[in-house]
């Protein structure tokens, strides 16, 4: 039976859904005005919200404030707002280099194209999105790249899980290779990465080199959860892995990737952070194959 509030939410959801086609097609649609307040390559009327965030003030400190912004309008799925958010902030960087944001410039920049990926994703725009995946420069591990950004951008699992189902359903009417690729990707993604690995033969697909994009992506965390070095195990204590259902994966500059049979609570992420002292990125693993790597890695 339908509760009293069905047919409010229902329509909450289609505006916002409207809402968000709208403002993602603007990405990408050209400014009819001039001038430095503007973004390059942006709907005027998207530019004019940038440009009142952009001149804001004060300037130090802004970057990370729009950043911060747009991560809780991107958790309470105001993705809008989050766009508006993001694109100030690439505009800040644009303008301003790495004098507002000395230390991140770098890691901003690539966090804003990865949410760009997203935001097309979200608002069903297949071809955009694989556009911009494509066309990102993969480095030397491009999962834990990407589970980085999806870390610090405040992707969840549900988000993950969501817009799977989503593609599944576009894939029925459309068996074209773009949406088996994002397909595959969002998979290796999500909360079971392992399930991207038989993809082609649950859907009965045979995709070419290109629609296989998203591999790179599966074949890495493949990689990353089965290798074993003594580094991994001389940095994390064996008695908080097993209390936790956690394995220690990848160390990659002053970022941890530890691999994880349940959902940490936010306490338990910190008291990981706090042993280990460097941003902790967790990964899903299923409980098996963690226990299996405990054994090898902590074997005397």
């Amino acid at each position: 039976m339908e509760g009293p509030n069905t047919h409010t939410d229902d329509s909450l959801k289609i505006s916002r859904s409207k809402k968000l086609r709208l403002f993602t097609r603007m990405l990408r649609e050209p400014v009819t005005v001039s001038g430095s307040a503007y973004r390059s390559g942006a709907h005027p009327v998207l530019a004019t919200r940038v440009a009142a965030e952009v001149a804001r003030s004060p300037k130090v400190g802004l970057v990370q404030t729009l950043m911060a912004e747009g991560r809780t309008a991107f958790e309470d799925k105001d993705f809008p707002r989050a766009i508006v958010k993001s694109l100030a902030a690439e505009e800040l960087l644009r303008k301003y280099g790495g004098i507002l944001a000395p230390n991140e410039e770098s890691d901003i920049r690539e966090q804003l194209q990865f949410l760009k990926i997203q935001y097309f994703l979200l608002s069903g725009q297949a071809g955009e999105a694989y556009r911009v995946l494509r066309d990102l420069r993969y480095r030397s591990h491009p999962y834990l790249w990407h589970r980085r950004m999806a870390h610090r951008s405040g992707v969840s699992a549900e988000h993950w899980l969501a817009v799977e189902h989503t593609l599944r359903q576009f894939f029925k009417t459309n068996r074209s290779g773009i949406i088996f690729c994002l397909l595959g990707y969002v998979v290796a993604m999500g909360p079971e990465p392992w399930r991207a690995l038989t993809l082609s033969s649950q859907l009965e697909f045979e995709p070419s080199p290109t629609d296989s994009l998203y591999l790179s992506v599966v074949k890495d965390y493949e990689f990353i959860v089965t290798r074993v070095t003594n580094r991994e195990r001389q940095m994390f204590p064996q008695n908080v892995a097993d209390k936790l259902s956690l394995t220690p994966l990848f160390q990659m500059g002053k970022t941890f990737y530890m691999g994880f049979a349940r959902e940490m609570s936010e306490s338990e992420l910190m008291l990981v952070e706090s042993k280990l002292d460097m941003e902790v990125v967790p990964i899903p693993m299923s409980s098996l194959p963690l226990r299996e790597r405990n054994t090898r890695l902590y074997a005397s």
